[in-house]
């Protein structure tokens, strides 16, 4: 009997000691620990954040749509006032007070904000704005030539681009040797030879004309202008600066995540060997702890090295974040496989030192990768999931930020170009007006006989019968009217971008709001979860009186209710 008695306490013991912790059963507190997790799954806490960000999306567009509406009254009361010459203020008619001078000092104007004096950049837009349509009219002939030449011979594909090799076989036959991809083919320099009078000459003429054309507003559009001001120098400046950071960031992330490796690699092989001693290391950073560096005895022991491997991501921003986090992630589940008895595959990316030496020193775990090597005791399960669902958030955060710093640039991007649009559409529909000459006289000066061109309000000049250059003047008119209303478009473009950029500050708060509500609900989630299972489990009270009587607890059994 007494053997008997000897085994049920151990199977009961056994039976306790597998459940963790032995406790009694309260239906009371199972219920309380049930409504608990009920409420918590209820609250749907994060819900606002997606309520924020659909706000910010409507409050963005009807930003947007509020600026078009500014724009497009500041292009009508432009285009009416130059119409109907509501904005004189003397009917007496003088050159100054005309629709031509007028329509020249509002464009001048926009031009000086948006790029300084247009007496000192005009020319230079005016110049790139013909190469460039002389760069756009030349490739299209080029295209044409080319095809030509290849429809009266394959080969021809192969003809070398506009230069030097192609300008000295367009001066006969016998410069075929200029063009080693071709020259040796059977029977292709005598077609040379045989067609080169009159079709392939009048083909290669014209396609090496063309070449020189292209390389001449390819010159144009190199050579350097005067250096940008007004609103176009300063959005450029903000550009490159965005540009130039990212760009600058990003190369420096590749280089910090192998420091942050080889210092973790580092930490796991050192601290194989310093197990002897009784003192167990702490690896936590930003600051390891101040026995530990003593102990090492020199800042540039590995543990330092690592934290500061760590402390030069961070000084990236998000790009540095996420790498971390990134790399928190992939060590935590190295670790986890190796803990389910998961066997690493042949060349993994890292093993479990060295996985136990990042997360020691970028976790709360900071006991972690000693307490291992001293006894191959592994981190308690629930914590290192929590830190896992905490690198989740912190990764999900650092690339939205990210992708907010690339949708930054795109929108610096699109204010330039919107300006540089803006700017050469003024200065075409101030090149147009100016078709209509000087006036002949001093702007304030009456009006005489003959300059009634320049004292002509716009309706006038669409009355008129006269030419400028060649070109009906009400066509000249209506077509800088047109040039300066599509201004406006640029205009709000620039507006549109503006707004984009501005909203990204909030963006940017709702992404660490939306973090911030991952780490508590990391937190959270898994002590929840625990307590429900803990209060669901123990043993209850019917069950428990037959156990202790069967180990001979007697009076201890009648005292459980």
């Amino acid at each position: 009997m007494r053997i008997l008695k000897v085994v049920l306490m151990l199977v009961a013991s056994g039976a306790l000691g597998a459940c963790g912790s032995f406790h009694i059963h309260n239906t009371a507190r199972e219920a309380d620990a049930a409504a608990a997790k009920a409420d918590y799954d209820a609250s749907k806490y994060g819900d606002a954040i997606k309520s924020q960000r659909t706000v910010l999306a409507a409050l963005e567009q009807g930003e947007i749509a509020a600026s078009r509406k500014y724009i497009h009254a500041l292009r009508d009361t432009a285009l009416v006032g130059l119409a109907t010459d509501s904005e004189l203020l003397d009917r007496t008619p003088t050159p100054a007070t005309g629709f031509i001078a007028r329509f020249a000092a509002k464009t001048e104007a926009r031009l000086s904000t948006l790029d300084g004096p247009p007496t000192t950049r005009r020319n230079a837009h005016l110049d790139a704005w013909g190469a460039d349509r002389r760069l756009v009219q030349a490739t299209k002939e080029e295209q044409r030539a080319r095809a030509g030449l290849i429809s009266a011979k394959a080969e021809f594909k192969d003809l070398p681009a506009c230069g030097d090799e192609l300008t000295s076989l367009a001066k006969g036959p016998d410069h075929l040797a200029a063009m080693p991809a071709v020259a040796d083919r059977a029977g292709f320099g005598e077609f040379v030879r045989a067609a080169w009078e009159p079709s392939l000459r009048d083909e290669m003429t014209r396609l090496v004309t063309t070449c020189s054309n292209i390389t001449a507003a390819q010159t144009k559009l190199a050579s350097s202008p005067a250096e940008p001001g007004g609103l176009l120098a300063a959005a450029i400046k903000d550009r490159d600066d965005a540009i130039n950071k990212f760009k600058a960031d990003k190369a420096s992330q590749a280089q910090r995540k192998t420091e942050l490796e080889a210092a973790a690699d580092e930490l796991a092989a050192v601290s194989k060997q310093r197990t002897t001693d009784g003192k167990l290391r702490d690896y936590t950073c930003p600051e390891v702890s101040a026995s530990t560096v003593a102990k090492e005895g020199a800042t540039k022991e590995p543990p330092t090295r690592l934290c500061q491997a760590l402390a030069n991501l961070e000084k990236l921003g998000a790009l540095g974040k996420q790498v971390i986090a990134q790399e928190k992630v992939d060590r935590i589940r190295v670790i986890l496989s190796a803990m389910s008895g998961v066997t690493p595959k042949p060349g993994a990316d890292h093993d479990v030192d060295s996985s136990l030496a990042l997360i020691a020193a970028a976790t709360r775990l900071g006991h972690a990768l000693d307490t291992y090597h001293r006894a191959e005791t592994w981190p308690a399960i629930e914590p290192l999931i929590i830190e896992k669902q905490l690198a989740d958030a912190q990764l999900a955060s650092a690339t939205a930020q990210v992708a907010l710093s690339a949708d930054r640039v795109t929108y610096h991007e699109e204010i330039v170009d919107a300006i540089k649009l803006e700017i050469t559409l003024l200065t075409r529909a101030h090149s147009t007006i100016g078709g209509y000459g000087k006036s002949p006289v001093t702007p304030n000066a009456t009006c005489p006989s003959n300059a009634p061109r320049h004292c002509s309000s716009l309706e006038a000049l669409l009355r008129s019968n006269g030419l400028v250059n060649g070109v009906p003047e009400e066509r000249v008119a209506y077509r800088a009217m047109a040039l300066l209303s599509e201004s406006y478009v640029a205009r709000d473009r620039q507006r549109t971008a503006q707004v984009r950029l501005n909203a990204t500050g909030y963006r940017e708060a709702l992404i660490l709001a939306e973090e911030s509500v991952g780490s508590w609900k990391a937190l959270l989630d898994t002590p929840m979860e625990q307590l429900k299972a803990y209060h669901a489990g123990g043993l209850k009270p019917a069950e428990l009186a037959p156990l202790l009587q069967a180990i001979g607890i007697f009076g201890i059994a009648n005292g459980v209710n």
